[in-house]
Parts: structure tokens; C-alpha cells; sequence
């Protein structure tokens, strides 16, 4: 099974630093640092992931923090926006803040295919 890394970081876009292409059965962490306070993890319609959400996720320090999620065996083929809000965001993103108090929304997409897991035995 793969795992993909979404990265998570002030003032910036999320990063994809191995793709963001799963098989059902894949996990993806999403990898949160030089973030302290609550980052809210949603998908825009249906999610991919075993379990629905949405989801809070509490950093409370600047340290990496991994949040990890597997893939639903049963998750058709698909394209899966998703949006994350997180505290803070500079004067320069005021464009990217939602509600009150100063946040910034990130938004990406996980691209699931329906090829079986490959064996790792072979």
C-alpha cells in the first residue's frame, strides 16, 4: 500500500511532495507544521477516506503534527476536492481568511483510481 504526504504550512499552498494519486486501501497524512491552534480538514462533497468527517485537527506547538487517513476499499474512482482551514494567514492572503478572526483556506484534490493495491510479496 502507498501513502501520500499532503503538506500543510503557513502561507503557502498545500504541497504534494509524491503526487496526490491513491489506490483504494492507500493512506494520505496530512502533514501539518509551523501551524499552532485548531486546522479543520473537510471534503467539499463526499470523502474518500474510511471514515466521513469532517475533522479538527489541534496543533499545539510548531512541530510537525501527522494526521493519517486511509483510503475506503470501496471508494469509486474519482477526483475528491477538499478544503482546509487553518489559524493565521498573513495581510497578503487577507483574500484566503473565512470567518472571524484571521484563517487562511487551502484547497486541493486526491485523485483515487480503482487499481487493486499492488502485492508487496511479488
Amino acid at each position: 500500500m502507498k501513502n501520500i504526504v499532503i503538506e500543510v504550512l503557513p502561507n503557502r499552498e498545500l504541497r504534494y511532495p509524491n503526487g496526490h494519486d491513491v489506490s483504494q486501501g492507500d493512506t494520505v497524512t496530512f502533514r501539518i507544521e509551523g501551524i499552532i491552534g485548531d486546522v479543520h480538514i473537510s471534503f467539499d462533497d463526499t470523502s474518500c477516506f474510511t471514515s466521513s468527517g469532517p475533522w479538527d485537527v489541534n496543533s499545539s506547538s510548531l512541530s510537525a503534527l501527522n494526521s493519517v487517513f486511509e483510503v475506503s476499499s470501496t471508494a469509486p474512482r474519482d477526483e475528491y476536492p477538499f478544503t482546509v482551514t487553518t489559524p493565521g494567514g498573513s495581510s497578503k492572503d487577507k483574500d484566503k481568511h473565512v470567518g472571524p478572526g484571521n484563517h487562511e483556506t487551502k484547497r486541493g484534490t486526491i485523485d483515487v483510481t480503482t487499481d487493486p493495491p499492488k502485492d508487496k510479496t511479488k
